[in-house]
């Protein structure tokens, strides 16, 4: 059920497939090709939604650079699968509640092209520690009695407590959720000092890390996690390491929101975690949200 690079190449396969049918219809104008050419992206992807929200237990954020020396504009993706090994999607404004660039002297909304995926947007990155964070609107998801798809996900990501501290919410299938990604990514800008820190952004469930980022090599460093600023234990928090696509540690955090990870090399790192509760609203039976933070490990100093 991984999403890899397979399931990338059959995605662009048929998105090409598409692109010549638009090409073979008749003269067109370039910009009624480019709309039909996005509507066809929108429709693939909306195709294959169905089989992402089931076997994508993450979504994050996937910078081309973690660290410029200028400042440049790099290309960010979003990404949707397992383990660190995903598929990118498109831009889809109708998705996005928020999505946002703040560095230490300001912040500005992100806005992207229809129909992006690679990059899904070009950003110009500011001096100092920039923080892009994106959080989507609710999204609905069913699990049928027959399968051991909800008995597996409240295992993978360890929610049996959190879904049991509630009896009168339905506890097994058929069960209906809604979900909300809450994403960050970590870019250094030119002249970030060693002391820049990530900070709360306000997303509803979010991961903070303690380390400056300047100063983010292997070993032991914690995160915090927070429910709108506040602190959340419970949490099983997991690092995946970019390189081989493992799970490298993963903890449950404390009543403080704090955990400690052991990052053990330089690489790129995908920090996950999720909380769910009964749906509030009464649109679904449980809402759950899922938090990622990605970041680069520099090599140690000697």
């Amino acid at each position: 059920m991984r999403l890899g690079k397979d399931a990338e190449d059959t995605q662009d396969k048929t998105q090409n497939n598409t692109h010549d049918i638009s090409i073979q219809a008749g003269d067109v104008s370039l910009a009624d090709f480019r709309n039909r050419r996005r509507l066809s992206r929108h429709f693939v992807w909306s195709l294959s939604v169905l089989s992402l929200t089931v076997s994508g237990h993450e979504f994050w954020l996937d910078p081309s650079a973690h660290q410029v020396t200028t400042s440049q504009s790099i290309g960010l993706q979003f990404r949707v699968g397992q383990e660190f090994r995903g598929s990118a999607q498109p831009y889809l404004q109708r998705d996005i509640n928020t999505f946002m660039h703040l560095w230490p002297s300001g912040e500005a909304p992100i806005t992207g092209v229809l129909g992006d995926s690679r990059p899904a947007v070009k950003l110009t990155i500011k001096p100092g520690l920039n923080l892009i964070t994106h959080l989507t609107t609710p999204q609905p998801i069913s699990f049928r009695p027959e399968d051991a798809i909800w008995a597996n996900y409240l295992v993978l990501d360890g929610l049996e407590a959190q879904v049991a501290a509630h009896p009168d919410v339905p506890q097994v299938p058929p069960v209906s959720e809604r979900y909300i990604r809450s994403a960050k990514t970590l870019v250094l800008g030119p002249g970030t000092s060693s002391s820049a820190r990530d900070r709360d952004t306000f997303l509803p469930f979010e991961l903070i890390l303690e380390t400056p980022p300047v100063r983010l090599f292997p070993g032991p460093h914690r995160f915090q996690i927070t429910t709108d600023g506040q602190p959340t234990p419970g949490i099983l928090v997991k690092a995946f390491r970019y390189s081989d696509r493992k799970t490298v540690d993963q903890r449950v955090s404390a009543t403080d929101g704090w955990v400690s990870l052991d990052l053990p090399s330089a690489d790129r790192y995908l920090i996950s975690g999720v909380r769910i509760d009964p749906d509030t609203d009464g649109l679904a039976d449980w809402l759950s949200y899922w938090a990622s933070l990605t970041l680069e490990v520099w090599p140690a100093t000697p």
